[in-house]
C-alpha cells in the first residue's frame, strides 16, 4: 500500500504522482496523458496518449487545473483504494484494505461501476463517477427539488455543455444526501442509459468524508 497526496481543486479530484497532478475518474474506461508510463504502489502502467482524441491539455483547460493526464477505470479496477478526504491523501493498494463504514454494494457494467440510489421513493441505478463534479439525473423527478441555477460541465468526448441544476435529497443504503443535481444533453443521457443506468453519482458526496473503493469486491464503503 502506499498514500499519495490528493487534492480536490474547482470541484475536481486530483492525485499527485511525483508532483504531476492526474485527475482520478472512476466514470472514465481509459487513462491518458502526456505521460507514458505511471507508478502506482510498485507497479508500472503504460499510458495511452489520448482517449478518442481527447488530450490533457483539454482536460487542464475544462478543469482549470493544469494536469498531466486522466486515470480511468481500467487502471484503478486493479487496487483498493481508499479516499481520505479529511487528510487529502489516497491509499492505493494491490493487496485488500479493510472496509469501514457503510458498505454499498456496486454493480460492474462493462468496466463501469453502478450503485442503486433513492430518490423521493423511487430507486436509481446510477454510475459512481469520481470525475464528476456533479450528479445528472435522467428523470423528470429532478426539476420537482429547489433550483441551483444554470451549470457549465465539460465530458472528454462530448466536451462543453450547460444544464440547470437541483439540490437533489437521496439516500443510498443507511445514509442521506442533498447533491446538486443536473440532466444531462441527450447523447449524453444516451451514454448513460446505454450503462444500464439512470444517473451519474458526482463528486461532492466525497467531501469531508473517508470513501473506500473496492471495486474487485463490487464494494463502496463510506465513513
Amino acid at each position: 500500500m502506499k498514500q499519495y497526496p490528493l487534492k480536490f481543486i474547482n470541484d475536481h479530484l486530483f492525485i499527485v504522482l511525483e508532483g504531476k497532478y492526474w485527475l482520478l475518474d472512476t466514470g472514465g474506461p481509459t487513462s491518458f496523458g502526456d505521460t507514458q508510463q505511471i507508478t502506482l504502489d510498485g507497479r508500472m502502467f503504460e499510458i495511452a496518449p489520448d482517449y478518442m482524441g481527447t488530450k490533457a491539455s483539454v482536460i487542464a483547460q475544462a478543469t482549470g487545473v493544469p494536469c498531466q493526464g486522466l486515470i480511468g477505470e481500467d487502471i484503478m479496477v486493479q487496487f483498493d483504494l481508499v479516499f481520505d478526504l479529511k487528510k487529502d491523501e489516497i491509499s492505493i493498494s494491490s493487496e485488500e484494505l479493510p472496509v469501514e463504514g457503510t458498505k454499498i454494494p456496486l454493480i460492474g457494467f462493462m468496466g463501469i461501476p453502478l450503485l442503486n440510489a433513492e430518490i423521493a421513493g423511487k430507486q436509481f441505478q446510477m454510475v459512481f463517477d469520481t470525475g464528476a463534479q456533479i450528479s445528472y439525473l435522467q428523470d423528470d423527478i429532478t426539476s420537482t427539488f429547489p433550483s441551483r441555477g444554470v451549470v457549465e460541465d465539460f465530458h472528454p468526448v462530448f466536451r462543453d455543455f450547460t444544464s440547470e441544476s437541483y439540490d437533489v435529497v437521496g439516500q443510498i443504503e443507511n445514509l442521506t444526501f442533498t447533491f446538486r443535481c443536473g440532466i444531462l444533453p441527450e447523447l449524453l443521457g444516451l451514454s448513460v442509459k446505454m450503462a444500464n443506468a439512470q444517473g451519474v453519482l458526482g463528486n461532492s458526496i466525497m467531501r469531508g468524508r473517508i470513501l473506500g473503493y473496492f471495486p474487485r469486491r463490487n464494494l463502496l464503503s463510506i465513513v
